[in-house]
């Protein structure tokens, strides 16, 4: 794959394999060609057990590809929001912040992205509530708040209506 990504592309794969497991149990993953630009939106449909979660995972740099050039991620961060959202040990405001850890980010644009995150997701009144307590669309806010206090370029969503 060239080193430069596609004019407004913000997200590429090309001859992406992956290959889980071995002998009867192995699960081999192959697309060809996939573009995401800026702004756009792409569903990928198809039965359990598929590839779905293999592919976002792949696309999100969570899984082994057999050739490690074969995604190319844009200049803006790559996020996934699981399937089955998790929680740390800790608040509401802690999770979201835990995603900027490591990020250089200044501690008033910190406050100012996290209290942002938890509103967008009308979960700001959870701030202090301890986040395992939370219920399960609680949860799901608070995975999607945690995803764009990283202001991603591509937000990557496994089974986003389940």
């Amino acid at each position: 794959m060239s080193d430069e990504l596609s004019s407004g592309a913000a997200l590429a794969a090309k001859n992406l394999r992956c290959q889980l497991g071995s002998g009867s149990n192995r699960f081999d993953l192959a697309v060809d060609s996939l573009e995401l630009r800026a702004g756009e939106v792409l569903v990928i449909l198809g039965p359990n057990g598929a590839g779905k979660s293999t592919l976002l995972r792949a696309l999100a740099g969570l899984e082994s590809t057999v050739a490690k050039d074969s995604v190319q991620r844009g200049r803006g961060p790559v996020t996934l929001v699981f399937q089955r959202p998790a929680a740390l040990s800790g608040s509401a405001g802690f999770n979201v912040r835990a995603a900027l850890l490591g990020k250089r980010v200044a501690e008033r644009e910190r406050r100012e992205r996290v209290a942002g995150a938890l509103a967008r997701f009308d979960i700001a009144h959870l701030v202090d509530h301890n986040a395992k307590t939370l219920s399960g669309g609680e949860l799901r806010r608070l995975a999607l708040a945690r995803a764009f206090v990283l202001q991603p370029e591509v937000l990557l969503l496994d089974e986003p209506f389940d």
